[in-house]
């Protein structure tokens, strides 16, 4: 059974065990979140995630800026990619977080996670160039609730 919930203090190490998990070319290419920032993003933002058996599956990092959600991180374990895990985590976080807008970017050549954010009702509405490390371009997404 799936459960959706706040992450615990306790619980962060686990988050950033599936970043650190991520493959190295997405880690060192554009996906770049060391585990000394991640843990500190977590003092300062809102967090939830998709706990299996007491083991975290995925999770959403998001910081409030009025009635803006402005997602910072997220990330699934390699076993519950492709599986729906993050749309339904997403659609909890939105619902638990009552913001009128979420923001998030993306990079251009991640073309999985911009057909998930379409489908989540999200749209693209700006660019960001030479954003990451690797040179590419951040694509910016909203939707509003």
């Amino acid at each position: 059974m799936i459960v959706f919930r706040k992450i615990d203090k306790k619980e962060e190490n686990q988050a950033v065990q599936l970043v650190l998990a991520l493959p190295s070319e997405v880690q060192l290419g554009y996906f770049y979140w060391p585990p000394d920032k991640l843990l500190s993003e977590f003092e300062v933002a809102e967090s939830y995630g998709a706990f299996v058996a007491d083991e975290l599956k995925a999770f959403v990092l998001w910081r409030n800026n009025a009635d803006v959600a402005e997602i910072m991180c997220l990330a699934t374990g390699k076993d519950s990619q492709r599986s729906g895990l993050m749309a339904q985590l997403l659609n909890s976080a939105i619902s638990v977080a009552h913001c009128m807008e979420w923001v998030l970017e993306v990079h251009e050549s991640n073309l999985a996670a911009q057909a998930l954010y379409r489908k989540l009702n999200f749209e693209c509405v700006g660019l960001r160039k030479d954003y990451y490390r690797d040179g590419g371009n951040a694509l910016i997404f909203k939707r509003k609730t």
